[in-house]
């Protein structure tokens, strides 16, 4: 019994592990992060963009649930040092939003080849 109780916690803690992004990934992120925030428009960087396309297919080929790949972008984004610097406010809370917002995008309307379906919100029906 012990045997069972302890390969049956084994796979309970497996399955409660976080994924969080690679090393990898968050420098891609920081390096489009850096660039977006010094453009003249920063919600248009095709950088960023880019940057979420890999993450969010790499998530997919992983098998993480959306709700665990936007966990993990968040705490991500939040420890990097272009966030940190804009104010705690309505600014950096609308560059996180958008970077949410990107990632569903991406996620649910890019497929794992990084080519873009079209994605319709439920009021444009």
């Amino acid at each position: 019994m012990s045997e069972l109780a302890r390969s049956g916690n084994e796979v309970s803690d497996a399955a409660r592990a976080r994924p969080q992004l690679s090393a990898e990934q968050v420098a891609l992120l920081h390096a489009a992060l850096e660039t977006d925030l010094g453009s003249r428009d920063p919600k248009s960087s095709s950088e960023l963009k880019h940057a979420i396309r890999r993450i969010s297919t790499d998530a997919k080929q992983n098998n993480w649930p959306p709700e665990s790949l936007l966990v993990a972008l968040k705490a991500a984004a939040h420890s990097l040092p272009a966030l940190q610097r804009l104010p705690r406010g309505p600014e950096r809370d609308e560059l996180v939003a958008h970077l949410v917002s990107l990632c569903i995008d991406e996620y649910y309307g890019g497929s794992v080849s990084g080519t873009r379906g079209s994605v319709r919100s439920p009021t444009s029906q």
